[in-house]
């Protein structure tokens, strides 16, 4: 009698045991599934490399991140952009920081939002890698990250 009751026990444990673990994996796969550790990948390496996220521009002033209607710059001329007095890095500067801070990947949108002299200047980028989208947004001024976001 008391080695059926330890069998049951010791099967009662190991079924805890196993449901355990199923939850576990079910918390796991639902954190990827929604890109919470894809995220925070992303934050890492934003602080690996001392790179800031800022949500508002240098004066403070929330940026609708609306592009303006002013052409870009031909991204191969040879004087560099300049805006309120200030140097802004390179539109390729700006791809490479994106790029680099997504792990690889491939731009399927760019906008140069540039030309606002009372917004920060900033370069938006749309990279695809695998079946995630991330918005990346660099800051033209410093080539910070100011924001990114993953669909």
């Amino acid at each position: 009698m008391n080695n059926q009751n330890n069998n049951k026990n010791n099967n009662k444990t190991f079924l805890g045991i196993v449901a355990g673990i199923i939850i576990v994996v079910a918390v796991v796969l639902s954190f990827k599934a929604s890109g919470f550790l894809e995220e925070r990948k992303i934050e890492k390496r934003i602080q690996e490399n001392n790179m800031a996220i800022y949500n508002e521009d240098v004066n403070n002033n929330q940026n609708s991140g609306e592009p303006t209607d002013i052409p870009p710059v031909d991204s191969n001329a040879t004087s560099a952009n300049t805006w309120n007095g200030n140097t802004l890095i390179s539109l390729e500067e700006a791809k490479e920081i994106a790029i680099d801070i997504v792990g690889g990947g491939d731009i399927i949108s760019q906008e140069e939002d540039i030309y606002d002299l009372e917004d920060t200047p900033t370069y938006n980028f749309q990279i695809k890698k695998g079946a995630k989208v991330y918005e990346i947004e660099v800051n033209a001024l410093d080539g910070t990250v100011s924001e990114f976001d993953m669909d």
